[in-house]
């Protein structure tokens, strides 16, 4: 699916089962079956690069020349998830060998 900037609200469906509402100012995935009616409708148009990263990094600017890997980039210290090593295996109460 290609990401696509919407322009107007409106109601749809990307499987044909479940709607949705599309918020204008949003920069969405849609299906190809979907984008074709939203497109021709006016609702929705296709997005820029700019705009699908600003939509997924949550900026509200489009990027500054050059500074796409530092807006990016988080260092390992200030992720909310830390990588830690397993801990280590406990003994089995179980023997091998023979029953």
């Amino acid at each position: 699916m290609k990401h696509y900037r919407i322009l107007k609200d409106f109601n749809g469906s990307q499987d044909g089962h479940d709607f949705h509402k599309f918020i204008a100012g949003a920069t969405v995935p849609l299906s190809n079956d979907l984008a074709a009616i939203a497109v021709k409708e006016g609702w929705a148009e296709l997005a820029t690069l700019e705009a699908i990263v600003a939509e997924v990094v949550g900026l509200d600017a489009p990027v500054p020349d050059g500074k796409l890997n530092e807006v990016l980039t988080i260092s390992p210290d200030d992720r909310e998830t830390k990588i830690v090593p397993p801990e280590e295996p406990k003994p089995s109460k179980f023997k091998k060998g023979k029953k």
